[in-house]
């Protein structure tokens, strides 16, 4: 295995290995950028405090968000992944199209609709 991170700034190396998974790294001796995918949004913390899309500003105990309110998952993956499209929104205008097309195909087929939801 070839890790991508090689050096550190302070002169340390990483050199991972199956038998050890647990690494220490000097303070400040290693950076981690996140980049999302160029087909969507990002929102900033910021925005999506004030906008409450997660949290409630109000009470963070209360489901009153955009994510509370549109959580009707069934898997802790699908719960993840809600959370994901939410903070990171499609911009890409052929795959909102397609995701349109899909509810509303589930929209009118119901044995479809509930055949899925059901898992069979």
């Amino acid at each position: 295995m070839r890790s991508r991170i090689q050096h550190c700034p302070n002169g340390g190396s990483v050199q991972p290995t199956a038998a050890n998974i647990t690494s220490i790294y000097a303070p400040k001796s290693l950076k981690i950028c996140f980049q999302g995918s160029e087909q969507t949004a990002m929102i900033d913390s910021s925005s999506a405090q004030n906008l409450e899309l997660l949290i409630n500003n109000q009470d963070c105990r209360n489901n009153h968000t955009l994510f509370g309110v549109l959580n009707y998952t069934k898997t802790p993956g699908g719960s993840r992944r809600l959370r994901s499209n939410i903070l990171e929104p499609l911009v890409d205008i052929e795959t909102i199209t397609m995701r349109l097309d899909c509810v509303q195909e589930l929209l009118q087929d119901e044995e479809l609709f509930f055949g899925l939801q059901s898992g069979k």
